[in-house]
């Protein structure tokens, strides 16, 4: 059995409607219930517009017929039955245009357990490609999901210099698709409207799927914040080809800023704000992951840091030889301030973070290929 996700309507609760001792009144209960449903079921964007390749070192081409991964993290809800997977291609070498470059076609791959969705873009037919993943189970936490690139012939991935753009871009956003109605069940918490209208007696499973539902941790959640990603693996094999690298013990951000030449010496990180969940809150938290590794015999330590706080939280470190998300840092960042009109707090400006690595240890060389943020 089935109940729809509703949009959210206005609706005025009245001191009158909240009294001990007399029944329950249907604008309270009904409308805790159809916003438990808009909640549950509103899907959640998993990866914001993120641009494949950005400030790899050199130039970041592709070779010809040979299979790129980009690996990322994310937070998953257990209501999602669907992913959508959207890639955007622009070639700035044709004039900066909207469609493919005329050179390759594009074999993209999302991974799902034992199936594969595979979807082959052909050379200068389209400028947007769209993949519909459908999930073999439901499940909710911090998950890693991955898609491959493979071109034809030669990729040359978008440089900036200045006003200047040539290349080729590839980007993705990923989302989870909003669901037209819930189960009620415990695992999509489907609310039953019809069950809390006035004069009908509340059951006890409709109260347990509504307490639950007040207690989930997850029902305000906003998705991803921000992420980054270069290919770990070339054709199966481990590359350092396109990752950020450090060989010394100082601390350097790990995002890039133009112009795309290399990493960049000095960085401010990026804007960040997460919704306020409770009345006295100023503050929340965000988890970030960073898929690292090192060459024999070094540490490889990561930290992040924020702007309006200050903070630098404790390092986490791997000593990997081959690539692996290390432990998730988590960093209380600003939340939103519902009494300014942008939501900021402070002086109008955003509470940046930023991602730092270093070699602590060892005569190696470490790396990083991932960055992902999200709540």
């Amino acid at each position: 059995m089935t109940d729809p996700v509703v949009g959210i309507r206005p609706a005025l609760i009245a001191e009158r409607d909240i009294k001990s001792g007399v029944a329950v009144r249907e604008n309270t209960w009904a409308g805790a219930a159809g916003l438990a449903n808009h909640l549950n079921g509103r899907g959640r964007c998993l990866i914001p517009a993120t641009r494949l390749m950005a400030g790899s070192p050199g130039s970041g081409n592709f070779a010809a017929a040979t299979e790129y991964v980009f690996r990322f993290r994310v937070s998953t809800s257990i209501q999602a039955v669907q992913r959508e997977w959207v890639f955007q291609f622009d070639d700035y070498a044709s004039g900066g245009s909207t469609t493919l470059g005329a050179a390759a076609t594009y074999t993209i791959e999302v991974p799902n357990g034992g199936t594969s969705y595979t979807h082959v873009a052909p050379a200068g037919a389209v400028s947007q490609l769209r993949i519909v993943e459908l999930l073999g189970a439901q499940s909710a936490g911090d998950t890693e999901i991955t898609c491959s690139i493979s071109a034809s012939a030669v990729h040359n991935s978008l440089v900036v210099s200045g006003s200047t753009f040539t290349g080729a871009n590839i980007s993705v956003t990923v989302y989870e698709t909003a669901r037209p109605s819930l189960k009620m069940d415990a695992t999509d918490l489907g609310a039953n409207v019809g069950e809390v209208r006035v004069g009908s007696p509340i059951k006890a499973e409709t109260l347990t799927l509504l307490t639950a539902n007040a207690a989930q941790t997850t029902i305000l959640k906003r998705g991803g914040y921000a992420h980054w990603s270069v290919p770990a693996t070339a054709g199966g094999v481990t590359t350092t080809s396109f990752a950020r690298s450090s060989t010394t013990s100082t601390y350097a951000p790990i995002w890039c800023v133009l112009p795309e030449t290399g990493p960049p010496a000095t960085a401010t990180g990026i804007p960040i704000l997460v919704p306020k969940y409770y009345r006295t809150s100023t503050t929340g938290t965000v988890q970030v992951r960073v898929l690292g590794w090192v060459s024999a015999a070094s540490t490889l330590s990561v930290r992040a840091t924020t702007s309006r706080s200050g903070t630098t939280t404790s390092a986490v470190t791997t000593t990997s030889t081959s690539p692996t998300w290390l432990t998730a840092i988590a960093t209380t960042v600003d939340c939103e301030d519902l009494a300014t009109d942008n939501g900021l707090r402070g002086p109008d400006t955003f509470d940046m973070i930023n991602v730092e690595f270093a070699r602590t240890a060892g005569a190696g060389t470490v790396y990083v290929a991932a960055i992902s943020i999200f709540d």
